[in-house]
């Protein structure tokens, strides 16, 4: 390999070709297959090269060699000075770990100013094991992600010596992330705009020398423009961005070690600026943290997205996925079934059973060794059912990729939630004007769409949840008496057949509509405050509650600020 005067390199192989077995020039451990594709990074020529069945890395060409066919020596590599590097070695440890009896040791296990969970240990286990060095993490709200991936982030800084963290998240998050950090891991970790991280890692990227730091930026301010490849662009993120393009991860360098992404989720849409700052971080990041709580709760397609974002190459097409997921199905449902108080061993043996017949598990040895243990014993003996769960979730086809926790599997003292309905009948005031504004947002619902159907919705959905303050909110907008009160022009039975069989509703609430002289229904306020039957429901639960319980705290969630802004007058008063 030669430099060129304008700092192009000159290569003494073809990086275009693939099927070319080479290695990194100053640590030989390390080699892989070239697939033959290539990108200009720079001045510097990037080929694609594949470490194993679920490892590709764009390394620098000028840093690899060609192995020769021949058998070389290992006195003559030693003789030469070739020797693996200390990732080769960190390998060697690792796996003389896992041969023995220090697998379930990590280093930061006493990292924490907190008092862990045992469950917080799952990811580090899943990521170090890891084929790419990347993870989701989707376990339900409150089971402590953050500290999670803070136990990550320990986890490589002892055994690869990481230095530059980076967490990116929601900005109204950026100050808990920072407290966490420093209350729970001692880190003094800093919030920076935009701006100040392009300054940072430019000059790390210029230098490459080695750097330390742990910053905080948020989702919002990092998104890149859809034109962020065009060198007009001048604003920060997107020159951020085209840094990060520059330099992907390799081997030899990083921008970062470690990138955590919480609230996950919002990255999911592909085409949008999330997706992309995703998918950049990712390929500049050296290891990757998604968080999110809700991957379940969306559709699988955006499920596939996140998947996609930690391996590109395993999840690469969607109707493969969701084939994955039909056929992982039956060992999800065996290991809910192992995990009910008490098992449901014959439901687990069936969906053990449903499993093997399917293409991907058929003789898995792993699951008829757990059909075989799997007996009425389990019932009496937690630590054959804890093994046999673990082993069940290794044969999980998304176990490599993602981890999830939920609270009632790994809480044994959790709040469990009572459902309690309150019934409530309208007086007849309070049915004569909840009609009255439902026959009028009807009408006016047959002659809008879009955007106004979602208001006159909304509106009707206020109604419902405090009709007093449903009605000092819209006096407030100036729009009560649009709700109340319509020119509905000469004859509102002649329109009856705009909606059917609510024609018959339409004349029977004719009367409360229309006085003779034309004017508005007029509403006595004070008097529906005074019998708000709603009102009296919750002050009579609220009282009994009170009563069982003097000291006892209530929260009261509403969807509207109408609704709230009346409850904290009333229950004041």
């Amino acid at each position: 390999m030669t430099t060129r005067d304008d700092g192009s390199e000159t290569l003494d192989w073809d990086a275009t070709l693939s099927g070319q077995v080479v290695r990194l020039r100053d640590n030989p451990g390390r080699q892989g297959t070239t697939t033959g594709r290539t990108k200009q990074a720079g001045s510097y020529l990037l080929t694609e090269v594949v470490y194993g069945p679920n490892e590709r890395q764009f390394v620098r060409a000028a840093l690899l060699e060609v192995v020769s066919g021949d058998q070389e020596d290992l006195y003559d590599l030693l003789g030469e000075g070739r020797f693996g590097g200390p990732a080769d070695l960190r390998r060697v440890l690792t796996m003389e770990k896992v041969r023995g009896e220090l697998t379930n040791v990590f280093y930061s296990m006493e990292a924490s100013n907190t008092t862990f969970y045992p469950h917080q240990f799952k990811p580090v286990l899943k990521f170090i094991e890891s084929p790419v060095g990347r993870l989701l993490i989707a376990d339900e709200v409150g089971l402590g992600k953050t500290i999670e991936s803070l136990l990550v982030w320990k986890e490589l800084q002892a055994r690869q010596d990481a230095r530059r963290l980076l967490v990116v998240c929601p900005a109204v998050l950026r100050e808990k992330w920072r407290g966490d950090l420093q209350r729970r891991f001692n880190i003094d970790a800093t919030v920076v705009s935009t701006g100040d991280l392009l300054e940072k890692v430019e000059g790390y990227a210029e230098r490459q020398t080695p750097h330390t730091f742990a910053l905080i930026t948020s989702l919002e301010g990092m998104r890149p423009p859809a034109d962020y490849d065009s060198d007009e662009n001048t604003k920060p993120r997107a020159r951020l961005a085209r840094l990060l393009d520059q330099h992907l991860a390799t081997e030899g360098f990083a921008l970062f070690d470690l990138v955590v992404i919480d609230e996950a989720h919002y990255l999911r849409n592909v085409g949008t600026a999330n997706n992309r700052l995703g998918h950049l971080l990712r390929d500049a990041a050296r290891h990757l943290l998604l968080l999110t709580a809700t991957p379940i709760q969306i559709e699988s397609g955006n499920l596939y997205q996140l998947l996609r974002m930690i391996d590109p190459d395993q999840f690469y097409n969607e109707w493969l996925f969701q084939r994955i997921l039909e056929s992982n199905a039956p060992v999800v449902r065996a290991l809910q079934r192992l995990w009910r108080t008490p098992p449901d061993v014959a439901g687990a043996q069936e969906a053990i059973d449903t499993a093997l017949a399917d293409d991907y598990f058929r003789d898995d040895p792993i699951l008829l060794r757990i059909q075989e243990q799997l007996s009425e014993a389990v019932n009496d003996d937690t630590a054959l059912r804890v093994e046999l769960g673990r082993l069940l979730e290794s044969r999980s086809l998304l176990s490599q990729y993602m981890t999830r926790n939920r609270k009632r599997d790994v809480l044994e003292h959790r709040v469990e939630r009572g459902i309690q309905v309150l019934d409530v009948a309208f007086t007849p005031l309070e049915k004569q004007v909840y009609d009255t504004v439902t026959l009028n947002v009807r009408r006016r619902a047959w002659q809008s769409d879009g955007i106004a159907t979602f208001a006159l919705i909304a509106r009707q959905r206020q109604m419902a949840s405090c009709m007093v303050g449903a009605l000092e909110s819209w006096e407030e907008k100036g729009f009560l008496d649009e709700l109340l009160w319509d020119d509905f022009g000469p004859s509102l039975r002649s329109e009856s057949a705009l909606s059917g069989t609510d024609g018959v509703e339409i004349s029977r609430l004719e009367d409360l509509l229309l006085s003779g002289s034309g004017e508005a229904l007029e509403i006595d306020r004070a008097e529906l405050e005074r019998t708000d039957s709603k009102f009296k429901a919750l002050r009579d639960f609220l009282l009994q509650a009170l009563e069982a319980n003097p000291r006892e705290k209530v929260i009261v969630f509403s969807f509207f600020r109408g609704t709230l802004n009346y409850l904290d007058r009333r229950l004041r008063a």
